[in-house]
Parts: C-alpha cells; sequence; structure tokens
C-alpha cells in the first residue's frame, strides 16, 4: 500500500466514525427542533404512498426499484444525506432545524415504494395560527463548508403548491434563491413516480460561501394549510464529478458511498480511489496486495473496495418510535425500566443510574403519548404496558421540587386496562400473556399543586416519571420501583435530553427541565441529559433516555 492510499484509507475511517457519532452545534435559535424517529406529517398530496399509520404494524424498508435515473444525472462528491442507508454521508449535519417554525422532520422515513430512505418534511404553525411552513434547515457545519463544490443536488417528491416558489438559502450570512421546480429543464427534470432530481448551480452564492455554516430548502413563505413532502439524496458536487456519469440507484451492491475518496479528499460514489497520481512506485508499490482492497497499476488503486456494510437497504428496521399520524395525533413511543431512586436524589443511599438484580425480568415497561394539542385539544393520552401487574400506580407529572428533589405537581392513579398481549402498536392482539396495560389523560398544565391549571400548548416543558410498583414478580423479590425521568416537548415527536437547575423555583412552581440546546448534543439524537444523582461511573452502561433516533 502506498503512503497516500494509506492516509485516504485512513481519512475515510474516520469520516465514518465521525458520521456515526454525531456531535455538538451552534449558533442556532434556541427553539430549536430535533430530528425525530418515526413517520412524521400527513400524506404527501398526490404522489406520496402514505406510511402505515399507527394501528397497523411495523414499517420494513422498501425494496422496489427506484425510478429511472435521469441521463446525467450529477455523481456527487459529498452526500448530507442518502436513500442507501449503506453509503456514508460525509457531509450529514450535526442537526436538522425548523427555526421556530414548528415543522416536524423525519430522517428515516421508509414509506416510500422508490427510495428506501428519506427526510419526510411536515409543516407546522410556530409563526403563527393558520401559517404553515415547511422548510428543512441542516445546521452545525463549520463555515465555508460548502466553498469548492458546485452543485447543490438533491430529490424531492411534492405537490406542485410546494415546487412553485422553492427556497435554497445559505447562512450566516443570509444568501437565499428562489425556484419554480415545476418548469422541468436544468433544475429540475423529472425522474418518475412524482420524483424530482434537482440541480442547483452555486455560482450565485459564491459570495458567501467562505463564511456560510448551514443551509435550507424548502417552499418559500407560509400557506393556509398543512403540507408535506419528501426529500432524499441530497449532496454537494463539484465540476470534476459532475461529468462522471450516471448515480448507481440505491441498492445496487458495490458502492462503498463515501470510503472511497479522491485525490482531493472528496468522496467518490463508486467506493474507488479515483485518480491517483503515478509518483507513488517503488518500494511502496508491493503492498497493495497486504489490503486486500484492490490492485496496484501505474501507482493507482484499480477496482472498488471490497467493503461489505454492516446495513444496508434490506437491513430490518426496529418498529417506528415517533410520528405524526395523519389526524394530526403526535406518537411518542418509548421504554423504560425500574429504578432505585429518583434522578434528582443525591444522597449518599440514593442510586439512580444504575442496575440491581431483575432489572430486566418483568420489571420493563413500554409507554406511548398520543398527543392532540396540535389539533386545538388539550390532551396528552398516556398508555403504558408492564411486564407485571402493578399494586400501587405512580405517573408523577410537571416538576417541583420544592420540598423534596422528588416533587411533582400532579400524581394521579391511571386507568387499569386489563391483561393480555399488545403489538408494537399498542393493538391488543391476544387476551393470554402477562402484560398489563394502563391510561392517563393529560388535560392540563398544573401549577402551585394544582391552584392554577392551565390549558396544554406546544412548546410546554413537561418532566414526568412512572413508578413501578409490582404486584408480585415472578422472579426476584423486590417490588417496588421508581421510573426514568423524562422531558417530553409538547407537541414535538421524541423524548428531550434535559438540563436543570437545583434550587430553582420559577413562577407557578414550573420547574420542569428543559432540553439541551442543540449545542450540546456530543452524541447527537442519542445524547444523555446531566446526570444529577452524582454518579458518574455508570452514566454511558444506561439506555437512550431521549429516543428520536
Amino acid at each position: 500500500m502506498t503512503q497516500k492510499q494509506r492516509v485516504l484509507l485512513l481519512a475515510a475511517t474516520v469520516a465514518g466514525l465521525v458520521a456515526c457519532g454525531g456531535g455538538g452545534q451552534s449558533g442556532e435559535p434556541n427553539n430549536v427542533e430535533p430530528v425525530v424517529a418515526g413517520s412524521v406529517g400527513p400524506a404527501i398530496p398526490e404522489t406520496e404512498s402514505t406510511p402505515p399509520s399507527a394501528g397497523s404494524g411495523g414499517d420494513q424498508p422498501s425494496t422496489a426499484s427506484p425510478p429511472d435515473m435521469p441521463d446525467g444525472e450529477q455523481t456527487p462528491s459529498v452526500w448530507v444525506f442518502s436513500s442507501d442507508a449503506s453509503r456514508m454521508a460525509d457531509l450529514a449535519p450535526q442537526h436538522l432545524d425548523n427555526f421556530g417554525s414548528g415543522a416536524v422532520f423525519n430522517d428515516t422515513f421508509t414509506g416510500d415504494p422508490d427510495y428506501a430512505q428519506a427526510i419526510q418534511v411536515a409543516s407546522g404553525e410556530g409563526f403563527g395560527a393558520g401559517v404553515h411552513v415547511g422548510f428543512v434547515a441542516f445546521t452545525g457545519y463549520a463555515a465555508g463548508f460548502a466553498q469548492g463544490f458546485d452543485q447543490l443536488n438533491f430529490k424531492i417528491k411534492a405537490s406542485g403548491d410546494n415546487l412553485r416558489a422553492f427556497e435554497i438559502k445559505f447562512f450566516l450570512p443570509d444568501n437565499a434563491r428562489q425556484y419554480d421546480l415545476t418548469q422541468a429543464g436544468a433544475i429540475a427534470t423529472p425522474i418518475g413516480n412524482g420524483w424530482l432530481q434537482v440541480a442547483v448551480p452555486l455560482a450565485g452564492f459564491v459570495s458567501t460561501l467562505a463564511q456560510n455554516d448551514g443551509f435550507l430548502i424548502g417552499p418559500f413563505g407560509q400557506q393556509a394549510n398543512r403540507f408535506s413532502y419528501l426529500l432524499t439524496d441530497i449532496s454537494f458536487s463539484s465540476s470534476e464529478s459532475n461529468s462522471a456519469g450516471s448515480t448507481a440507484p440505491p441498492g445496487s451492491g458495490d458502492a462503498v458511498g463515501a470510503g472511497g475518496l479522491s485525490d482531493d479528499g472528496a468522496a467518490s460514489n463508486d467506493g474507488s480511489a479515483d485518480e491517483m497520481d503515478g509518483n507513488n512506485t517503488g518500494d511502496d508499490a508491493g503492498d497493495a496486495g497486504s489490503t486486500g482492497g484492490g490492485e496496484e497499476a501505474d501507482g493507482g488503486l484499480v477496482g472498488p473496495l471490497p467493503v461489505k456494510p454492516l446495513f444496508d437497504q434490506n437491513t430490518p428496521r426496529e418498529p417506528i418510535a415517533s410520528m405524526v399520524r395523519d389526524d394530526g395525533v403526535v406518537v411518542t413511543r418509548f421504554g423504560d425500566r425500574g429504578r432505585d431512586r429518583h434522578a434528582k436524589d443525591n444522597g449518599p443511599n440514593d442510586h439512580y443510574d444504575h442496575y440491581l438484580a431483575h432489572y430486566w425480568q418483568y420489571r420493563t415497561a413500554r409507554v406511548q403519548f398520543e398527543d392532540h394539542t396540535r389539533n386545538g385539544q388539550s390532551l396528552i393520552r398516556a398508555t403504558y404496558i408492564t411486564e407485571e401487574e402493578l399494586g400501587a400506580r405512580e405517573f408523577r407529572v410537571w416538576f417541583w421540587g420544592v420540598t423534596t428533589s422528588a416533587q411533582f405537581h400532579l400524581n394521579p392513579a391511571p386507568t387499569y386496562l386489563g391483561r393480555g398481549t399488545w403489538n408494537d402498536n399498542f393493538v391488543k392482539v391476544s387476551n393470554a400473556g402477562h402484560q398489563h396495560m394502563y391510561r392517563l389523560d393529560i388535560t392540563t398544565q398544573w401549577q402551585n399543586g394544582g391552584q392554577f391549571q392551565n390549558p396544554l400548548r406546544t412548546g410546554m416543558n413537561m418532566e414526568f416519571e412512572i413508578s413501578q410498583f409490582l404486584r408480585a414478580p415472578p422472579a426476584g423479590a423486590r417490588r417496588n420501583y421508581y421510573g426514568t425521568t423524562f422531558v417530553y416537548v409538547v407537541g414535538q415527536p421524541g423524548l428531550a435530553p434535559f438540563e436543570w437547575q437545583r434550587g430553582q423555583n420559577k413562577p407557578g412552581g414550573s420547574n420542569d427541565g428543559t432540553p439541551l440546546p442543540s449545542r450540546a448534543l456530543l452524541g447527537g439524537d442519542g445524547t444523555l441529559g446531566y446526570n444529577y444523582s452524582a454518579e458518574p461511573a455508570g452514566r454511558f452502561m444506561q439506555m437512550v433516555t431521549s429516543p428520536r433516533i
């Protein structure tokens, strides 16, 4: 192996680790909406194949062939997002932001028959009732990240109303252009089944690219009704790669994605190292066979590296975690396990972030929130299923923390709905089994222990904890357990890693934790919130408590 090939292989490895590990962000507004997992948004008008609803069973990735690619489609230098999960995205954003618009994103959408993976964008009304906005901003880049590229490429599937005034903006400083994507031509090319291939020249943005640290795409302005659309295969390309030929369709097999790098460090779509110079001959030439990664010819590496992706479009996905149903109800699903004490207890005998015997035997629960606030109804229906019947039933909500570190304003007893077996969509499939279902309707935000009760509204932070006080577990003697403390942002799918200030007392005693800012999400969407029980030793042995991934 030549020295140059060693450098390229190391660069590809590091790029993969960075892409998988997430990272922190900076410079976004505080009212930023994070990435969520699961299906979101109403059905896309006319063109979209609607994903299964909450009661229709788990989604699986599509195995259908994509639409035919147009002649001359650009081969990307660097991927931002790909429909092929095995293709490395070297320019994957650290965050998808809505800048307060209320738009909801699902970057693991699998409901389209043509592409196995897409970003679904559902509009929001964060800028005012009846004002529907649905752009998606890609943030967290270093200044100048797009400098040197000539073109932004992406595929989009949307109704014509969302395409006639379509905005591309780089920031900061802002530099925006609008396009009519319904006019087929150099910018937008129909590729079948409602999809357009879009190629945006960057010549009009050159004046600010050296300073820009993010970009956004989406319909310009506001609309009177809710809408959603799909994006996939987002990339930046340079003039060298623009003439390289057509992109391999998803699932074509031999592509290593960004595992292959060209001389300038840009990713090559076919996984090979292009245009290796001819100066690395001599003693290093004999090392080529030691990598198992191709043959040396005149100092160049011939053929793709023999790398098989760990995951591809045929890999079974986990069940949908969070979504916005077609009726506008926001659904969030997550799991929990019994804990010794409460999240903010930090005395010498308080233990929260550790494990005891039998923790995973009959001491786990799965929870579903059905949030109706985006439809104007003050209701969050909380349903949860335990593996053993509960004795005392506790559901603590709206953190107070004045007299003790486990004090909540409200701690009602949920309704017991019976025994049986339920599927991943919380639909009962049998009266047999050892599962038990409970339900609680949360209709107001409590303050001062219930003296004031406010209607629920989107954007409220709701801290809660579900206890598991078991009646008679079949394994292990201990019966009483508390639960994980979570923060749910009303109206948003998923849960948020949070921070909190000990000793604070806000008006009305609304002392719920607040979501970490995007720049603090060093583990991306798998970031844990702060540990307040003073138990750092076992912190990273814990499950992810902000399931947006």
